[in-house]
């Protein structure tokens, strides 16, 4: 099952449970192409989803800064050296979870996901999956 949105392009149903729906599609962020997820009906996607998606896509510079605070702080904290998200990681997914966004980063050297929390286009904390 598929769907065409104006603003995010073409998605397809990744998941269906009874009427909810996860949605997943394409877009560029940040300079790269990243997978995007946003929760729904088969008829359409859940609005506060879409319009937190939407905000996170047009602030990008904004969000770019919060990214590196957040990154930076975790390397930091680990006794790394941190310069900026792009030369330690590639973006590889933003996610809609309610009122609050998912960025999630791959670094580069260990495989590592890091998940960049957002709550009103402000870095909400961090999480490390092995």
């Amino acid at each position: 099952m598929g769907r065409h949105d104006e603003e995010l392009g073409e998605l397809k149903s990744l998941r269906v449970k009874g009427s909810d729906v996860t949605w997943s599609g394409e877009t560029k962020f940040l300079d790269q192409t990243v997978s995007i997820y946003i929760h729904g009906s088969p008829e359409k996607l859940n609005d506060t989803e879409r319009a937190k998606i939407l905000e996170i896509l047009s602030n990008q510079t904004v969000i770019e800064k919060e990214i590196n605070i957040a990154l930076k702080d975790q390397y930091e904290n680990a006794e790394k050296d941190y310069s900026n998200w792009s030369d330690h990681f590639n973006c590889i997914s933003v996610t809609a979870s309610g009122k609050e966004i998912e960025i999630t980063f791959e670094e580069k050297e260990s495989l590592y996901h890091f998940n960049v929390f957002f709550l009103d286009n402000k870095g909400a904390g961090v999480s490390i999956d092995s």
